[in-house]
This record gives C-alpha cells, structure tokens and sequence, in this order.
C-alpha cells in the first residue's frame, strides 16, 4: 500500500501536491521528479527490504472477526491460499451453528 503511494506521489507531479495544499515541496520530491524511474526503484527496493524484514521477524497473522485463523509464530511457517480459505470457510461454519444455538426452537409439541 505504501509502494502504491508513493508511486502515485512521485509518478503524479508536483500538480498533485499542490492539491493537497503543499506549496514548498522538500528538496527530496525534487530530486524524484527530475529522476523518476530511479525514484520509483528505490521505492521498489526499499519497500520490497521493508516487507521481507517484517517478514522475518515472524509478524504474520490472519484475523477474521478479531480473532487470529493463521500465525506464522503458531505454524512455524506462512499459509497457502487454500489454507486460509479452509479457516475462514470453518470459522464461518463454526460461527453460524454457534449462533443458530442460541435459539430456542419450539417442540413439535408446542407446534400443535
């Protein structure tokens, strides 16, 4: 997301900041307006570094509902697509017979 950013922010120009009420943009901006495509692979580059370091301190959980279905630091290792499908399809299931219990359907006797 943030890659995505800044690549709008550099690949835009200096119109855009000016939308946003900057005026004096730093020298920085400058420096990625007049080098564009060396700009965009550092942006690349570092937050490719950035990801693979947060990869690796093992900081990767999967929550639904607020409620972890996938930690790297539990499994030892990421999931596959299929796998988070399959928790998800569960914790749904799980969640709908789980509130489907707490219902108090009448008796047949009841019925009559």
């Amino acid at each position: 997301m943030l890659r995505i950013l800044l690549f709008i922010v550099i690949l835009a120009g200096p119109q855009f900041l000016q939308q946003l009420g900057i005026q004096n943009p730093p020298a920085i901006y400058q420096w990625s307006q007049d080098n564009k495509i060396t700009a965009c692979l550092l942006v690349f580059f570092i937050c490719n570094q950035l990801e693979s370091q947060f990869m690796s301190t093992g900081a990767f959980e999967v929550t639904l509902n607020d409620q972890v279905i996938w930690s790297k630091l539990d499994s030892g290792r990421l999931p596959n697509l299929q796998e988070i499908l399959s928790h998800i399809e569960n914790k749904q299931q799980f969640t709908t017979i789980q509130d489907s219990s707490e219902y108090d359907f009448p008796d047949d006797d009841d019925l009559s």
